[in-house]
């Protein structure tokens, strides 16, 4: 770094500062942060090329100060965000269905949680204790959306496959159950649920079933058409009432954008929030949020539209051939084994005979940022497009670390932590 800049005190100044001093404190702030660039992680950074970013850069800044929630100012939004939705419930078996464009996973899964007691209210089922039946593996998102709307959680164990179990899940329904919830895939372990027989389920409870495809909503369809081996998961399966993708993760999308499609337009209306009871007149929102990035949804609509069709299968090509490389350096080692048979980019390996935590900590020590996985422990993995370079000395540094183990390294107190 070139510029030398004053510390930060933590309040604002009196006096502005300068471009550069701006600049060159974000880029100290910045100078123990992740180097994406080099694959030394799995997962938190989805990069499209520097060409398709350069696009969504445009996109945003030519909507910088915009505000979906505002239509009437905004109108291009309700174009941009009806492509969204549209391009997206294409991707995943439902051309032409309805849904909600969110801030992300979180929020997807929460508004599913939200329409579904809506649902049950409006339809006179709902109970003084409703629940929602999720598998072990589900994401937290539906435990905070829980906790927000008063609800209980039921995680049900997964089979010994890691996918949800669905003789366990029908037999945790009751009269309070208002949701079934699967994951395509589960975060922890990258497995696929299965969602046909979850979906036959909730036909005959008469129960809805949402689909948390944040991780693999906008790759699992790719990598179908690549033929590579991926279970039905979408609307396709009868009972599927609604899905949650984030587009930004393998939609390359900037942070923030995700959509809740819902087969039925009545899900969404469901959870409609309406009020006119203050000054201002009416206030109606599909959204959690008010207020929403104007600039991230049209950095979404435009990488979309850039890559397309092509564009996406090129780069779930790509990072599929390097899943496939990182699989078969874990698979030389015969003390190691794979969880279950994800499907995707996404999945976790563990051993029977050596302490993975101490191989965890091993690899930590040589400069990588592990996934640490708890039930079972394990290393999770996600792999990408800038992951090329990182491989081989991944398989080497892995080598090193189960040598290590089994002359002896013994674990450290480091915890399984998503953040």
């Amino acid at each position: 770094m070139t510029t030398t800049v004053g510390a930060s005190t933590g309040r604002m100044p009196d006096v502005g500062r300068s471009r550069e001093d701006v600049l060159g404190l974000l880029d100290q702030f910045a100078s123990d942060d992740l180097v994406w660039r080099e694959g030394r992680h799995q997962g938190w950074v989805y990069w499209p090329g520097d060409e398709a970013l350069a696009v969504i850069e445009e996109a945003e800044r030519r909507f910088h100060f915009t505000n979906p929630l505002l239509s009437r100012a905004f109108p291009s939004f309700v174009r941009i965000e009806s492509d969204l939705l549209a391009m997206t419930s294409d991707l995943m078996g439902a051309p032409g269905s309805d849904g909600i464009v969110t801030t992300g996973g979180t929020e997807s899964n929460m508004l599913a949680v939200w329409t579904a007691l809506q649902q049950a209210r409006r339809a006179g089922s709902l109970t003084s204790s409703p629940s929602i039946v999720i598998p072990f593996s589900a994401h937290p998102s539906f435990d905070k959306a829980a906790g927000h709307f008063g609800c209980e959680v039921v995680r049900v164990p997964c089979g010994p496959d890691y996918a949800a179990d669905p003789v366990a899940t029908e037999a945790a329904i009751t009269a309070d159950t208002i949701l079934l919830v699967g994951s395509a895939p589960n975060y922890p372990h990258g497995i696929v649920d299965p969602v046909g027989a979850l979906g036959a389920i909730a036909q005959e409870h008469d129960l809805p079933l949402h689909v948390d495809a944040c991780l693999g909503g906008l790759i699992l369809p790719f990598i179908e058409r690549l033929e590579r081996p991926v279970p039905t998961w979408d609307f396709r399966v009868p009972g599927v009432t609604s899905i949650s993708a984030d587009l930004h993760k393998h939609g390359y999308s900037p942070k923030g954008v995700g959509v809740l499609l819902v087969r039925d337009p009545e899900l969404a209306a469901a959870g409609e929030f309406y009020f006119d009871g203050w000054p201002n007149g009416r206030y109606q929102t599909m959204t959690i949020t008010g207020t929403r990035s104007g600039s991230a949804v049209a950095g979404a609509w435009a990488v979309l539209q850039y890559l397309g069709i092509e564009g996406y299968l090129a780069l779930t090509d790509q990072v599929m051939t390097y899943t496939d490389r990182f699989q078969a350096a874990i698979n030389q080692h015969e003390a190691l084994s794979l969880i279950g048979a994800p499907p995707s980019n996404k999945f976790a390996y563990t051993s029977d005979t050596l302490d993975i935590v101490a191989i965890a900590d091993a690899l930590e020590d040589r400069g990588w940022q592990i996934m640490r996985q708890a039930t079972p422990e394990a290393i999770g993995m996600q792999v990408a497009a800038y992951h090329d370079n990182a491989i081989d000395h991944y398989a080497a540094d892995l080598t090193t670390a189960i040598n290590e183990t089994l002359n002896g390294r013994t674990r450290s107190n480091t915890q399984a932590s998503y953040n």
